[in-house]
């Protein structure tokens, strides 16, 4: 499985050294098509999978530990949260969940008349990044870490992607269509990993910019800031989970925290708290449409806007390029998911022995 994984994995780098214009154009082209055409599949998916976790979480099976019976949580909830957010979804948090606010605000999206630059462009454009960053998506990562836990601590079995299809195809981990779930699980792994590198980098490299008042141009500044990066990455992981990637994580946290505070306490306080419960009232108003907007053209309602089709913009296939790479993360934080925390139930609290 690594040796294939790696081959795939060296054949992209190859051909994005040797052709990148011609890499870059053959991937915009392959993300339109399936944006467009399996978008609405992405939907589909991410809803039952939000749907099936509160099913499961709220009936008895919600309380079947994810580990042992006699098994005592790894890590307190505060770092595992932590471990979470730093170790599973990388500079997601810090990178797209304040872009795509942002984005809408300046491009509001199929599902609202508000102007651009409007308050009512705030409300729409905050309701939208809640959907896709902070509610459905953790359905997909709550499913691939529960399964993932459950399989691999309670019932034994390999930690792989392929372990959790056993009831299906049973020794499906060492047959061709799990090695093929695990390959890809990889695959999809790395690239992720190295999407959040490159834009932590990019990150580092403006704001630097910004800070220093000089133009960072070229690639030097990234490849120097990648490199750090790396380093540290690899100092965090083999001085174990319990202690680099644990104090790394709570670092992360603790940055985060104290950087949301400044904002709230320095910034307009009342505003940004009043936009908590119309955020969510909206949302909710408005959540049946903004599913239905997809990016196949097929919308509950057309738009004239000078922006252009919606379908063409960033308001008709952000639905599905989000749930995406919630997908292509899942992976990840499914592991970050169930690692630290293999002795809690999906309520995240320890039942009685014999559950």
């Amino acid at each position: 499985m690594f040796a294939t994984a790696l081959t795939v994995a060296l054949c992209f780098i190859v051909w994005a050294a040797v052709a990148p214009d011609n890499i870059a154009e053959v991937g915009s082209t392959m993300q339109s098509w399936v944006v467009r055409n399996l978008g609405w599949m992405y939907g589909a998916i991410t809803v039952a999978c939000a749907v099936f976790m509160i099913v499961i979480t709220c009936r008895s099976t919600g309380r079947i530990k994810l580990g042992p019976d006699d098994a005592e949580p790894d890590f307190s909830t505060v770092t595992w949260i932590s471990m979470l957010f730093a170790a599973g979804l990388g500079i997601g948090p810090i990178f797209y969940d304040p872009m795509e606010p942002l984005q809408h605000f300046l491009n509001p999206p199929p599902t609202t008349d508000a102007e651009s630059g409007t308050m009512e462009a705030v409300r729409s454009a905050l309701s939208q990044a809640v959907l896709h960053q902070a509610s459905f998506a953790w359905g997909i990562y709550a499913l691939v870490g529960g399964s993932l836990a459950y399989t691999t601590y309670r019932r034994g079995r390999v930690p792989l992607i392929s372990a959790v299809f056993k009831p299906i195809f049973p020794d499906g981990s060492n047959r061709v269509l799990g090695k093929i779930i695990d390959v890809a699980a990889v695959l999809v792994t790395l690239f992720g990993t190295a999407t959040s590198l490159g834009i932590g980098a990019l990150q580092i490299r403006t704001g630097t910019s910004i800070l220093t008042g000089k133009p960072l141009e070229g690639n030097g500044f990234v490849v120097v800031a990648m490199s750090v990066l790396t380093v540290a990455f690899i100092i965090s992981a083999v001085s174990g989970v319990k202690r680099g990637i644990a104090l790394l994580s709570n670092i992360n946290m603790g940055l985060v925290i104290a950087l949301g505070l400044f904002v709230l306490v320095t910034g307009s306080t009342v505003f940004l708290l009043d936009l908590l419960p119309s955020t969510v009232y909206n949302l909710a108003e408005n959540l049946l449409a903004m599913f239905q907007v997809s990016a196949s053209g097929a919308r509950w309602k057309r738009s004239s806007s000078p922006r252009g089709p919606p379908c063409c913009g960033p308001g008709g296939s952000r639905g599905p390029r989000s749930w995406a790479c919630s997908s292509r993360r899942s992976p990840a934080a499914g592991r970050s998911v169930s690692s630290p925390r293999l002795s809690c139930s999906s309520r995240l609290r320890s039942p009685s022995p014999g559950s």
